[in-house]
Parts: structure tokens; C-alpha cells; sequence
């Protein structure tokens, strides 16, 4: 599908644009935002080279990947960058991940992000699975994750696993005592 555009009352997900790569930079260029993630801050050139990678792998069909930009509706500015990546081994299933500008935290836009993109997962793609991981090197505190994992809350479609992180819970009614032991182990 192409191209992917949904807003919330102060976010737009959208397609990555040529011009976004400063604004991405922000994020992957900052070692506070990489921190969280798995990987090293990004020079200008990687980021540069990943916004082109993105843009084009938009327009292959089948689309396998959505990397998309994540905007502020008053000013247009690009705060965070959202990706959705189909599994090739399970049909309609996908992982996700996403990442803020570091001077964008604490305001709710990262479950406002999470919320745009499990709508775009499960309604325009129509997908039936789509799950995200927490690295064991995470450095959130547990209290703010589980915080972030009840406002995020389900989405009308889903459903608990029965695979393996079965045991955090029913994701439809999360105990917070499971929550915060679970993700305590992984800190």
C-alpha cells in the first residue's frame, strides 16, 4: 500500500521524504536516542543513505517494509520515524519499532506513535500479528515502561499470545505487578 498517511489529534504518519533526512539525523544522529536502540549513533551519510533505501523500497511491489516519518501537525516538523516490516514467514505479520527525538520525550508521543502505526498495521495493511521487542540493554525504567504499556493499551483487534511472551499477561487486561516484574528482569 502506498502511500501510508493517518493522523492523531497532534501526529501525522506519513511516507518518508527526501527532505527528511535532517530530521531524522536528529534521532539517529543523537547518542541519547540511540542509546535505546540497537545500534550506534548513524553518521549523516548512513542517514542520508537510509531515507533513500526507504523511499525506494516504498515503491516495490510487493511492499515489504514501511519506513515511515513521524510529524508534528502544527509545525510539520519531523520528531520521530516509525517501521513496520513484514515477516517473509508468516503471512500478514509484521514487527514494529520506532524511535523519538530526544527533546520530544515525555510527552505522549510515543504512545500516540505506537497507536498509528498498530491502526496502519491492523487496518490499512490488514495485518493479523504484529508484535515489538524490548532489548534486554533497555534502559527505561520499569515503572515508566509499564506506564507507556497500559496508556498504549490494545488495539480493538487484538488478541493475547500464546507464543512466547505469553507469559507478560492477558495484553487485553495487562496486570501491572506481571508487567513490571517481566520487564524488570530484561533491565
Amino acid at each position: 500500500m502506498y502511500p501510508i498517511s493517518r493522523h492523531s489529534p497532534r501526529l501525522h504518519l506519513r511516507e518518508l521524504h527526501p527532505g527528511d533526512a535532517e530530521g531524522l539525523f536528529a534521532i539517529y544522529g543523537d547518542a541519547r536516542a540511540t542509546e535505546h536502540m540497537s545500534f550506534d549513533p548513524r553518521t549523516r551519510d548512513d542517514v542520508d543513505a537510509i531515507v533513500a533505501r526507504s523511499i525506494t523500497s516504498a515503491a516495490l511491489d510487493p511492499r515489504q517494509e514501511y519506513a515511515l516519518a513521524v510529524t508534528d501537525n502544527g509545525d510539520g516538523r519531523l520528531i520521530g520515524f516509525g517501521r513496520l516490516a513484514l515477516d517473509p514467514h508468516q503471512p500478514r505479520a509484521a514487527t514494529f519499532g520506532f524511535a523519538l527525538r530526544p527533546d520530544t520525550w515525555g510527552n505522549g508521543y510515543g504512545t500516540e506513535t505506537v497507536r498509528l502505526l498498530l491502526a496502519s498495521a491492523f487496518e490499512d495493511l490488514g495485518l493479523h500479528r504484529v508484535w515489538g521487542a524490548l532489548p534486554a540493554e533497555h534502559r527505561l525504567r520499569p515503572d515508566h515502561a509499564t506506564r507507556r504499556a497500559h496508556r498504549g493499551g490494545p488495539h480493538p483487534r487484538a488478541r493475547p499470545s500464546r507464543g512466547p511472551m505469553a507469559g507478560l499477561g492477558d495484553p487485553l487486561h495487562p496486570r501491572p505487578r506481571v508487567l513490571r516484574n517481566s520487564i524488570s528482569e530484561l533491565t
